[in-house]
């Protein structure tokens, strides 16, 4: 049995100019420490950090830059940071591109967890490192709102979840993964209903192997309708995934599936409201992981006080 303590302290300051835009500035320090009846070869960890950012907007162009080093001692010295950039190039049209690069330790949980419900942690794991990039365009008008974005995100040493025996997952370190894909999004009013919707079509893929990562599937979307009359609002959200792998092998396949979800909400006053919620009205049997059940049917019901001020 153990336990994973945190410390934290932040500060950050933003600095507002008329003139060259805005810039931060911070420092974060972060203690990390396992109680435990076990003994570990390390058992605490501190991460010491700076960071600056600047953005900025001048005419058309706007512009942001961003730079972190984290001092962990126990996996070392890391600098990351990003670059952004967007124009408008109409009123309603709108183009992007980011650059940046990521880092992040393995916790305390993924390296040292004991065997409990089925999991186990991995002590040889190594961070993760990340080199990401994105090209958008983003479409406003009328209160209708269009983005497309395409990514290109590199990844060395990703950790992902996958089995060492038929009932046993541990984490592993993937040594060159690649996540590209599209994202489309809608935002807006159609013949009176709300709508939200959003699909991503990618290849989140193993490198070494061709084989696609572990639980992540090729494509997702989202939909979301709903309708206000007067205090009574209502609405239905779908959500589809197609098939994916629970192993790095791709042996183990879990189907795809569709969700249907309904929920409403009655405003009795300004301060009181009943919600409802059914989720996965169908009843639909899937698995976000082998062999570890989800919900079926299921209904919540909540009276809700938010008092206006």
């Amino acid at each position: 049995m153990y336990e994973t303590v945190q410390t934290q302290y932040l500060w950050q300051n933003d600095i507002v100019t008329k003139v060259a835009g805005t810039f931060t500035l911070g420092a974060e320090r972060r203690e990390q420490k396992i109680d435990s009846t076990s003994t570990y070869v390390v058992d605490s960890r501190d991460i010491q950090s700076g960071f600056a950012g600047w953005q900025g907007k001048f005419g058309a162009h706007s512009v942001q830059v961003t730079a972190r080093n984290d001092d962990n001692s126990q996996f070392g010295n890391k600098t990351t940071g990003g670059v952004g950039y967007a124009y408008q190039l109409t009123p309603e049209l709108r183009a992007r591109a980011n650059w940046g690069t990521a880092f992040s330790a393995p916790t305390f949980n993924q390296l040292y967890s004991p065997l409990a419900l089925g999991f186990i942690g991995n002590a040889n794991l190594k961070p993760e490192e990340a080199n990401n990039r994105e090209l958008g365009l983003q479409f406003i008008k009328d209160g209708h709102q269009l983005n497309v974005s395409y990514y290109h995100n590199r990844v060395s040493d990703l950790i992902v979840n996958t089995r060492t025996t038929p009932s046993v997952l541990t984490p592993v370190n993937i040594s060159n993964a690649l996540l590209r894909g599209l994202t489309l999004s809608y935002q807006g009013q159609l013949a009176g209903f709300n709508i939200l919707a959003n699909a991503d079509f990618q290849r989140p893929e193993d490198q070494d192997t061709g084989n696609l990562l572990v639980r992540r599937a090729k494509q997702n979307g989202n939909l979301g309708i709903s309708r206000q009359w007067g205090d009574l609002q209502l609405g239905t959200e779908i959500e589809t995934a197609a098939h994916r792998y629970n192993d790095v092998a791709n042996l183990e396949r879990m189907s795809g599936y569709t969700l249907v979800n309904l929920y409403s909400e009655y405003r009795i006053n300004n301060d009181w409201s009943l919600n409802a919620r059914v989720n996965n009205l169908f009843d639909r049997k899937y698995e976000l992981a082998k062999d570890y059940g989800t919900l079926g049917t299921n209904l919540f019901v909540s009276v809700r006080y938010a008092p206006t001020l």
